[in-house]
């Protein structure tokens, strides 16, 4: 019931326009520049207020046990998974632009152009450039009560720390193979990579175990095309075939899906420079 209830919710929810750029112009436009340096914002959605007229709408029941009262609370804050969180979140940060563009030139283009949702990938030709944009992008976000965190750049000096605060930059835990919009980058050697992992062993191969494992390379910029044109030609055979999701693929298919996907173990030694 509670989920039949969400689905009805976000049904009655506009998605609002979409207020920023595509995934892929901000991935080429990140490695358009000599350094770079990429970090989130911190619970994003939970820094940004309802106005108190619609926090009705957002009320949840809860009890600690079956025993106990359940209370009534109302989530005053943008909730994750409502159909319209994405674009008031955005909106949120363009609006904080646009209110502060005089007095911080440089983060407010950055905050524009090189945000997607709560990731930010941004450059510069130097290090002096980038390290001006990184300290304006701090005190911006600061006054709309979100913070930045998860650092990671191809240059140290980078990270080094925050000049206005003088507050030591927090650095991923794995900073050398980071993760930015679902891309691998190899901060280290400035590389774009892929993580391909497979169950080791298939009881069943079926037409939804094969879209299942298709689906997990994730490659906004095409760079896999000559491969997953091939897998995606596997399954437009099934289709053909009116196999059932969940039976067993014929024989040939079996071996050549198997040869694949054996060979796309190799996928995680491909480096992008």
């Amino acid at each position: 019931m509670p989920q039949q209830f969400c689905r009805i919710f976000n049904d009655a929810l506009l998605v609002g326009p979409i207020v920023q750029q595509d995934l892929i112009l901000i991935l080429m436009r990140f490695r358009f520049f000599i350094y770079v340096i990429t970090a989130d914002i911190i619970k994003m959605y939970r820094q940004i207020l309802m106005h108190p007229s619609q926090t009705r709408l957002q009320r949840i029941l809860w009890r600690n046990d079956l025993s106990a009262n359940v209370d009534t609370y109302e989530l005053t804050t943008i909730s994750y998974g409502t159909a319209s969180a994405s674009f008031l979140a955005i909106r949120r940060l363009k609006h904080l632009t646009e209110r502060h563009a005089h007095q911080f030139t440089r983060s407010s283009a950055c905050v524009l152009r090189d945000f997607y949702v709560d990731d930010m990938l941004t450059g510069a030709d130097t290090v002096d450039e980038l390290k001006l944009i990184r300290d304006e992008t701090i005190q911006l976000l600061k006054l709309g009560a979100f913070e930045l965190s998860k650092w990671a750049s191809n240059c140290p000096e980078l990270l080094e720390t925050d000049n206005h605060n003088r507050v030591p930059i927090i650095i991923r835990d794995n900073a050398a193979d980071s993760c930015i919009l679902g891309m691998q980058w190899n901060q280290c050697q400035d590389t774009f990579q892929f993580l391909c992992k497979f169950d080791i062993e298939l009881h069943v191969v079926s037409k939804r175990v094969i879209l299942s494992e298709v689906a997990k390379l994730f490659d906004p910029l095409s760079l896999l095309g000559p491969v997953i044109v091939i897998a995606k030609l596997i399954l437009q055979d099934l289709w053909q075939l009116a196999i059932q999701w969940d039976e067993s693929v014929p024989q040939d298919i079996h071996t050549h899906w198997i040869a694949l996907r054996t060979q796309m173990n190799n996928l995680n030694q491909l480096k992008i420079p």
